[in-house]
């Protein structure tokens, strides 16, 4: 997993094993400057940041979402207040067919 941060904007980047670790309902962590954590749950998507962890709790639903999405730059968009979370899957190691919108 790849995090990347800027002004209003968060975006996570996936390999397709991790998104499959999602789907089995799995977390997924890493420490940089900070620790994140990533992990599926039943209900809403949400967002937390305390003592320099954060922690993003992703619907099952939205999960479910972008796997059926296919392979795509796109990704998933999600608003927290003035912030923007964008979950991708990184498209050079993805498997499953290209979407076609």
């Amino acid at each position: 997993m790849r995090l990347r941060i800027e002004n209003n904007w968060l975006g996570f980047k996936i390999t397709e094993t991790e998104l499959n670790q999602l789907i089995n309902g799995e977390p997924l962590s890493i420490n940089a400057l900070l620790k994140v954590n990533l992990f599926p749950v039943n209900g809403p998507s949400r967002l937390l940041l305390k003592d320099k962890v954060l922690d993003f709790s992703i619907s099952v639903e939205d999960v479910n979402t972008l796997m059926a999405m296919g392979k795509n730059r796109t990704g998933l968009s999600l608003q927290f207040d003035e912030l923007v979370v964008l979950l991708q899957v990184d498209i050079r190691s993805d498997s499953r067919p290209m979407c076609r919108s």
